[in-house]
C-alpha cells in the first residue's frame, strides 16, 4: 500500500526521531507535547496508547536489539530506560545515565549514535568545532585484520 499513515502527528506538535523496536512491534519517536523534548512510545500500526520514557528530556531513541531497554540522550548524557512490553501497554521501569556524551556530535533530529548487537558498546562521532575539518575512516573487512 502506498498510502501515507500518520503514525505520530498530532496537531500543533512537533514530532521527530522515529525508530522501530526490533520486532517491529513499537515506535519510539522524540515530541515537544509536554512543552519540552522527550522520548515516547506507542504501538506500530496495533492499538492505542503511548507511554512517555523519558522525564526531564529526551532526544535520539535507539532501542537496544533485545527490545527490552530504550536509549536516549538527556542533556550531556546517554540514559536508558528499561521498558517491557506487556500485550497491548508498555511499561517503563528504571532509567538511568550510562555515561557522558559532551565531547560526541549531538543533533536531536536524527540519531548521531548506534548500539552494537550486545547492547553494551556504542558508536558515537567525535564532536569537533564546526567549520574545523576532519576525517571519516572507514575500515571494511575489519574481523580478518584483527585476527590472531
Amino acid at each position: 500500500d502506498t498510502t501515507p499513515v500518520a503514525l505520530a502527528a498530532s496537531p500543533d506538535v512537533n514530532e521527530h526521531s522515529p525508530t522501530l523496536s526490533a520486532d517491529g512491534q513499537w515506535l519510539a519517536y522524540v515530541s515537544d507535547k509536554s512543552g519540552a523534548w522527550e522520548v515516547y512510545v506507542k504501538p506500530f500500526l496495533s492499538g492505542d496508547g503511548e507511554w512517555q520514557v523519558s522525564d526531564s528530556g529526551g532526544t535520539e531513541p535507539r532501542w537496544a536489539h533485545s527490545g527490552r531497554e530504550l536509549f536516549y540522550k538527556q542533556g550531556g548524557r546517554l540514559m536508558v530506560a528499561e521498558v517491557t512490553a506487556r500485550q497491548r501497554s508498555l511499561i517503563v521501569g528504571q532509567r538511568r545515565s550510562l555515561f557522558t556524551i559532551q565531547e560526541y556530535y549531538n543533533f536531536s533530529f536524527h540519531p548521531t549514535y548506534d548500539v552494537a548487537r550486545d547492547d553494551r558498546h556504542f558508536a558515537m562521532i567525535r564532536s569537533r568545532y564546526f567549520g574545523e575539518s576532519f576525517d571519516l575512516v572507514v575500515i571494511e573487512n575489519w574481523r580478518p585484520v584483527f585476527r590472531n
